[in-house]
């Protein structure tokens, strides 16, 4: 059902009202697990796929270095700005993950 919502959501534009509110604001997204399937706990390779084209074609995906030397130096952040985290290093961030951020020539930082 969440799922669902998601996808109705970015379908229809439903996030442009959020995406204008926060415009100034850097988007920060957290990922720990991947897999191939879809289901459980952890995010299908489908749906990072999906997700990463959302955020490749409404933001610019930036390194979280790169806020945190704006945000250190007291500089604004440029507005539409979002980065990827992804926490604990299993290796299907690198299997799974990896693959579909180069596809996107996205950036995320690992932890």
């Amino acid at each position: 059902m969440k799922q669902a919502m998601l996808n109705l959501m970015m379908m229809t534009g439903g996030f442009a009202p959020f995406r204008f509110v926060n415009r100034r604001k850097a988007l920060i997204l957290m990922y720990h697990r991947f897999s191939q399937d879809d289901g459980g706990a952890a995010t299908s390779a489908r749906s990072f796929r999906r997700q990463l084209g959302y955020l490749a074609s409404h933001y610019e995906i930036v390194p979280l270095t790169f806020l945190a030397e704006r945000l250190a130096n007291n500089k604004s952040l440029p507005s539409g700005v979002a980065a990827i985290t992804i926490d604990d290093g299993y290796t299907d961030a690198y299997e799974i993950a990896f693959p579909i951020l180069r596809e996107h020539n996205a950036t995320a930082t690992m932890f």
